[in-house]
């Protein structure tokens, strides 16, 4: 799987499952499958414009995550992605939030989500900082 983290100024995207599906209702960050002999970081670039119609630059790979459900197992490629231009049009995802890191615990996420979120929120130290 390929899933994306993008940043329109200070604010990420996160969409919401619909009801009927598995983890119906959570919240997540936009991903889905890789498409065969498809790289991780395209099938980001892909999937975010096939599910919210958002062009995107990646500009980081941020976390591989592996995941056991009760019967199958996932691995996803999150990237840390900037917004380029679309206005959100949801294909899948029956709605969307353009929210502040620091509100990320508002929002019931699944597990395989907390694994990377921790990451995402970590304070970075200044890159002119030598201690």
């Amino acid at each position: 799987m390929a899933v994306g983290v993008v940043f329109k100024g200070d604010r990420v995207i996160i969409v919401r499952r619909p009801e009927d599906a598995m983890l119906g209702g959570l919240w997540e960050f936009p991903g889905d499958r890789m498409r065969v002999k498809e790289t991780a970081e395209a099938a980001c670039v892909r999937i975010l414009s096939e599910q919210l119609g958002l062009a995107v630059r990646v500009k980081s790979r941020l976390a591989q995550v592996r995941h056991a459900y009760t019967h199958f197992k996932i691995t996803a490629d999150v990237y840390v992605c900037a917004w380029v231009s679309g206005r959100v049009r949801r294909n899948g995802p029956t709605d969307h939030r353009w929210v502040a890191l620091s509100e990320l615990k508002k929002y019931p996420f699944p597990k395989s989500n907390h694994k990377f979120i921790s990451e995402l929120t970590k304070p970075r130290m200044p890159s002119n900082d030598k201690n």
